[in-house]
């Protein structure tokens, strides 16, 4: 996690495909409020953080982190925030 967030404060990607670029494990998803997240695969796979990301002021918003098990639990419950 902690390597995930020092990585993330290093760059300022102006857009999800710069990001994408330095975090190969990243994917964008609509959630069912209708926001845009972002999910990062981290600790080799064994955990997703879910955040928004406000490229403009380059802030990063964490929202949830979660087990594999409890990410595909919250995908089934339609990603609810």
């Amino acid at each position: 996690m902690r390597d995930w967030y020092n990585h993330l404060r290093r760059i300022e990607p102006q857009n999800f495909a710069e990001l994408s670029t330095h975090f190969n494990s990243v994917d964008a998803a609509r959630t069912a409020d209708d926001l845009i997240v972002f999910i990062f695969d981290i600790g080799g796979n064994k955990y997703r953080v879910v955040c928004g990301i406000n490229f403009t002021s380059s802030l990063a918003f964490i929202k949830l982190i979660l087990t594999h098990d409890e990410y595909t639990r919250w995908n089934q419950q339609g990603r609810r925030l």
